[in-house]
């Protein structure tokens, strides 16, 4: 008998063990916490856009987990992150969670998958989601082996709504036939559904071993949706992911809602959440704290309490709507929920009610010292009116502050008294007043000009917000020209601070002061940097006009080549908003340029582009197929060209490395990454003609490897970025040393490195990671490193060309000296950085020698065992003569123009005359010249053509 109870406690035991989740997850840590400070690991983009956890649980009725705990938030290329949860090699994994996207992407992208219990990269059963008409789809997929695709269901899912989904991976006996099936939205039941919603393609690779973790994946934003997750498990068995507990629950979409913020006019702005009710024995009662309204939906009217009947102990999921009174004061408090038996939730409230009936002018040192989003009323002199757009500047004799508002600063002039009441705010550390509920008055009395006040650089902190001269300032780096938006360091005595030059001063595109002078502007603020933002030239002595280089050659007798950036260009979701602007920006940037060959990177609509192409007389173009993430997408960056069809004939274009799978010790072991993750190099092979010269050309765009994540990316992040794009150059260096050592090349585009030295803030190093071909100057040559070298910039708000153009030395002879040059195309492009692009494009110019007409009336003779090589030369050239014709014998050489005209005369060895003979010849443009030879009483001339 105690044999037959310990048998059938043991299957109790087994049951009870197969009906619980093995891994559970309700993300109840504070919101912001990042996800791999709770227990999870990231295994690919470390710290780039970190997975956190957000506020408010997701809420489905019935879901185990629904409303409890926070949420986790999905991004976009970022981190990706893990958890084991065991080892399973038989029966089935079940994975159940709560889901709610905001956005998809055309393509779709996985954001969820299982694998080992260590991690790798063999990913099983991943779940997939993408845009589909005004919502989204599903997809699932099992392993993803030779190109097997993932299987989409076809109903469109709401944006900003919770589902509930129950992914299942089936282990079975015989090799690559296990199963992956998605169901959504079940019946909160123990009894799992026939037919699952979508099942993935079976013949694909099975598990390799086990399943023992669950991973959140941030894919590309051409591809990935941006979702949350919450109430996660992991189990053996249905019921163990799907049956919630018994226990009467409240659950709630949010734990707080803030920012309430009005005047006594009227009641504030409305803010929702949601409450659902599980195994309740008693109705859900609501109650606001005082100065709050609340009601159910839009059904009925604002009130302190709201009842939500339960149904056989369920309340179905509601929305509760919020707002506050109009009664003036600050407050904060909870709104209650409570039913028997159940463990009350709250919902904090906070916000403030300005009181305009009492509001009373206050200097402007006083309103500074004021909490956020306090309505005040201030008085004072312009001090900035539309100098920087949007944001004038308003300055009483206690202090300054800048005014967030495009009306004002069209309405008012430098010295105008003004009246303004808004609300106080802070962006970026900044304080200001921003247009909520801006109102303002202009006083009809003389205007009167501030003077600025005298300041120490080191004292800028102290005048936040008020106009001020700064004696003895100098730019640290007086090169080149003021960009817009951009910051430049700059001292005085031992004092160093930043000046802000705005995009829309007349200070744009102007040259630097090259001597140390007294500087006048406002003081602004972006988080701990103070920064003095001049308002316009006669703010900042001592600039001039910028004068573009250009070489003394016309243009007709060039072939003029463009890299250009042009910033997601036909994207809808990033880059420039104004799709239609940007592409008349861009065309009339290559009005000005009238260039001959185009490369543009991050071109992300081929529609788009073919739109612009057909706006350009006499100009053809195409788009590489190779695209970030190695999708074929419309909204993907990739490498365009264009040509002008009179004087450039496409031959071909292909793709490079594309299938270069041999990439040993590639860093981090993702191959997946090389080049972008698919942003391969582009080979155009053109014929290029002008002055009756034709040249093959080789023309390779590229688009390496960025420096993501910005000021949030680790240090780990930043090597790794740096070492993925060393790498991926050096194996395209060996490609063209090995492929194409004849050929002549002109690699351009967005090299996203310096070639001096590194931009990428590691180290270890400040190498560029184009080193190869910087060092390799025997064959390779980086025009625009001059421009590096310069401080010229093409990255328009950091002081680095990252935009270059590199020859081979077939091409040496033919580059125009000092063509190469960036076209400042933000002189006469209003908004540039928002309205076009955040580079600036960058050229050269080529120019074919024409060959000299043939020798005539003069004899050429060479009597002697007397070679040159390479003749025809693009470089140094190499004189022999046989050692035998030597011993004892006097040499000399004299170097000629086919006119007889005698450029040098020279006597030695022949060590000597190669030296002075390369010497001189590197003196001329090119042509043809006669070398007359004297050894002894032997004579011979040649023929030498210097290309």
């Amino acid at each position: 008998m105690k044999k037959l109870l310990l048998f059938l406690l043991l299957i109790f035991i087994q049951i009870a063990k197969g009906q619980a989740p093995i891994l559970s997850e309700d993300f109840e840590t504070s919101a912001g916490t990042l996800l791999t400070a709770s227990g999870w690991s990231a295994h690919s983009g470390a710290g780039t856009n970190a997975v956190k956890i957000v506020a408010g649980g997701l809420v489905y009725a019935g879901a185990p987990g629904s409303g409890t705990g926070n949420a986790v938030e999905l991004l976009t290329s970022g981190e990706d992150v893990n958890k084991p949860f065991g080892t399973i090699t038989s029966g089935s994994v079940y994975l159940g969670f709560l889901l709610q996207l905001s956005a998809a992407q055309d393509a779709g992208d996985y954001f969820l998958h299982l694998g080992p219990n260590a991690i790798g990269t063999t990913f099983r059963a991943r779940v997939f989601a993408k845009k589909n008409g005004t919502g989204f789809s599903l997809g699932v997929l099992k392993t993803g082996n030779g190109g097997v695709l993932p299987v989409y269901d076809t109903q469109v899912l709401d944006f900003n709504k919770s589902y509930w989904v129950v992914v299942k991976y089936v282990f079975n006996a015989s090799a690559n036939d296990d199963e992956a099936l998605l169901f959504l939205n079940p019946a909160a039941s123990s009894t799992e559904p026939a037919t699952p919603l979508i099942k993935a393609i079976t013949n694909d690779l099975d598990a390799d071993t086990n399943l023992g973790s669950v991973a959140f994946r941030q894919g590309s934003a051409a591809n990935a949706p941006t979702l949350k997750i919450d109430a996660l498990r992991v189990g053996t068995s249905w019921a163990s992911v799907t049956t919630a507990s018994n226990s009467p629950l409240i659950s709630i979409s949010k734990s707080s809602l803030s920012q309430f913020i009005g005047t006594t006019a009227a009641a504030t702005d409305i803010q929702s959440y949601q409450v659902t009710g599980a195994n309740l024995t008693d109705n859900i009662t609501i109650t606001a704290p005082v100065n709050t309204e609340i009601r159910r939906e839009s059904t009925m009217a604002f009130g302190s309490t709201i009842t939500l009947s339960q149904n056989t102990g369920n309340v179905a999921l509601t929305t509760i709507e919020v707002r506050m009174k109009p009664v003036a004061g600050s407050f904060s408090g909870n709104i209650n929920h409570t039913s028997n038996g159940a463990v009350a939730k709250t919902v904090s409230v906070t916000g403030i009610i300005n009181d305009l009936n009492n509001l009373k002018i206050s200097t402007i040192a006083n309103a500074r010292l004021l909490v956020a989003n306090t309505l005040v009323s201030i008085a004072g002199r312009i001090t900035v009116g539309n100098q920087f757009g949007n944001l004038p500047f308003l300055q009483d004799a206690t202090g300054g502050i800048p005014i967030f508002s495009e009306a004002l600063a069209a309405a008012v002039q430098i010295g105008d008294s003004v009246v303004v009441t808004g609300q106080l705010t802070a962006f970026n550390g900044q304080i200001q007043i921003n247009n909520t509920n801006l109102s303002f008055q202009k006083i009809a009395t003389t205007s009167k000009i501030i003077t600025p006040k005298t300041i120490l650089l080191s004292e800028m902190d102290k005048n936040e917000g008020q106009l001020v001269s700064i004696q003895g300032l100098s730019f640290d780096d007086k090169r080149f020209v003021f960009t817009p938006n951009s910051n430049f360091a700059v001292s005085a005595g031992t004092a160093t601070g930043e000046v802000r030059i705005n995009a829309a001063t007349d200070l744009v595109a102007r040259t630097k002061p090259q001597t140390a002078g007294n500087v006048v502007g406002v003081v602004g603020r972006f988080n701990a940097i103070y920064q003095l933002l001049p308002r316009f030239i006669a703010d900042v002595p001592n600039t001039g006009v910028y004068s573009v280089p250009s070489a003394n050659v016309p243009r007709n007798e060039t072939i003029n080549v463009v890299t250009w950036n042009t910033l997601w260009f036909g994207n809808t979701a990033n880059g420039p908003s104004d799709e239609a602007l940007q592409q008349n920006n861009v065309k009339r940037v290559l009005d000005s340029l009238r260039a001959d060959i185009y490369v543009f990177e991050e071109v992300a609509n081929p529609k788009a582009f073919r739109d612009l192409v057909t706006k350009m007389t006499g100009y053809k173009g195409f788009c590489s197929t190779a695209i970030s993430a190695g999708s074929t997408l419309d909204d993907a960056q990739r490498i365009c060209f264009v040509y002008k069809t009179s004087l450039i004939d496409s031959v071909s274009a292909k793709v490079l490395l594309r299938g270069a799978v041999n990439l040993p010790n590639y860093p981090n072991a993702l191959p997946e990454r090389f080049w972008a993750s698919g942003r391969l190099p582009y080979l155009f092979v053109a014929d290029a003609t002008v002055n009756t010269v034709k040249k093959r050309l080789h023309i390779i765009g590229i688009h390496a490897r960025a420096n993501t994540g910005g000021t949030t990316a680790t240090a780990a992040e930043k090597q790794l970025q740096y070492d993925q794009r060393k790498y991926d150059i050096k194996v395209l260096k060996d490609t063209l040393d090995a492929q194409y050592a004849d050929a002549n090349i002109v690699m351009m585009g967005d090299y996203n490195d310096d070639v001096d030295e590194t931009v990428s803030e590691i180290t270890t190093t400040k190498e560029s990671t184009y080193k190869p071909f910087v060092d390799d100057d025997k064959n390779f040559k980086v025009l625009t490193k001059t421009l590096s070298d310069n401080g010229f910039r093409s990255y328009i708000s950091q002081p680095n060309m990252i935009d270059h153009i590199t020859v081979s030395n077939e091409l040496f002879s033919s580059v125009v000296a000092n063509s190469e040059s960036v076209e400042l195309a933000f002189r006469y492009i209003a908004n540039y950085q928002t309205t076009t692009s955040d580079h600036i494009p960058v050229l050269a110019r080529l120019k074919f020698i024409v060959p000299p007409p043939p020798i005539t009336g003069i004899e050429l003779i060479n009597d002697l065992n007397v070679s040159l090589f390479p003749n025809p030369s693009v470089g140094k050239i190499t004189l022999k003569i046989d050692e035998n014709q030597l011993k004892g014998k006097a040499l000399k050489a004299t170097l000629m123009a086919i006119n007889g005209h005698i450029f040098e005369e020279i006597n030695g060895n022949l060590n000597t005359i190669n030296e002075q003979l390369n010497q001189q010849l590197s003196q001329h443009n090119g042509g043809m010249f006669l070398l007359n030879l004297r050894v002894g009483d032997k004579n011979t001339v040649l023929k030498i053509v210097r290309w």
